[in-house]
């Protein structure tokens, strides 16, 4: 799957149009690591992609729930913290 492909899927899947904005007001544009990474979490070997969505709603809900409870407006770019281990917006 290309990059532009996968994004244009992950923007789908987040509810955004092709420019970050989504439904609810928040502006997010995922970094270049972002896709892969939820690739990773979100792909099983036995039962392939189907876990994808509940990954991305785990991990990209998570990101925005932790900037707006610090009293962000999760607006910005979603990255891949430096552990590798969860996403989080950056302005």
């Amino acid at each position: 799957m290309s990059q532009r492909v996968g994004q244009t899927r992950l923007c789908e899947q987040l509810g955004m149009d092709g420019g970050g904005r989504c439904g609810k007001g928040h502006a997010l544009t995922p970094s270049e690591s972002v896709l892969p990474f939820l690739v990773r979490r979100g792909f099983h070997p036995k039962l392939g992609a189907r876990p994808m969505r509940d990954a991305i709603e785990k991990l990209v809900g998570d990101a925005v729930s932790t900037d707006l409870l610090t009293g962000g407006k999760a607006c910005g770019q979603l990255v891949v913290e430096e552990n590798g281990c969860f996403l989080s917006v950056r302005k």
